[in-house]
């Protein structure tokens, strides 16, 4: 997800006005890049020799593109709805993702409660509710000051793994949150300066 923010980057230069890449935001979104590579390791461009790993890593990446493009084009569209723009584009995905879930695991089986409960979570929160967020982050603050929210993900998936499954917290952990919320805050230096002017009375 983290090199959503790069491919975004040079996208927005060219298809979104105001968007233009500066030097300062280049180095901004370097250092949140390097942040989440000291947070994940370096092991994660080693080379496990498992069945498939390159084409895994190539669709992370595209799929990483197609998110970054999403992005711009949305930012692109005329004046609409915010729910009825995230509810299209929820409603699109159900279509394409169910044929293919059937299709490759057939039917499942049937769920028990506390799983129904689970899903119903998942849909309506991390996925309803926040694509109906990214929509309105999108169209009212643009595509790049969003894909910096791909920068806090690991950072948030980490301490949330110590807190809820006691998973132990690596040493880099605060190295890599100084990096990115830097590289944020050099990235979006103009945007800050913007929003506190506008603050003052």
């Amino acid at each position: 997800m983290a090199a959503t923010a790069l491919i975004i980057l040079p996208l927005a230069h060219f298809f979104v006005p105001g968007e233009a890449m500066s030097p300062r935001k280049a180095i901004g979104f370097s250092l949140g890049f390097l942040g989440v590579v000291i947070l994940i390791g370096a092991q994660a461009f080693e080379s496990t020799g498992t069945a498939l790993e390159t084409q895994g890593r190539l669709a992370c990446l595209a799929a990483a593109g197609c998110y970054a493009t999403s992005s711009i084009v949305m930012r692109r569209l005329p004046a609409i709805d915010a729910i009825g723009l995230a509810t299209i584009l929820l409603i699109i995905a159900t279509f394409i993702t169910i044929p293919m879930a059937l299709t490759v695991e057939g039917l499942p089986p049937r769920p028990s409660p506390p799983i129904l409960a689970a899903l119903a979570f998942l849909g309506l929160l991390p996925t309803a509710a926040a694509n109906f967020l990214r929509v309105v982050v999108i169209r009212s603050a643009g595509p790049v000051f969003m894909s910096l929210v791909n920068y806090q993900v690991p950072v948030w998936s980490v301490c949330l793994g110590a807190l809820v499954l006691n998973e132990p917290l690596p040493p880099s952990l605060l190295y890599a949150m100084v990096l990115i919320l830097a590289g944020v805050a050099l990235s979006q230096y103009g945007a800050f300066r913007r929003l506190l002017t506008r603050a003052r009375p």
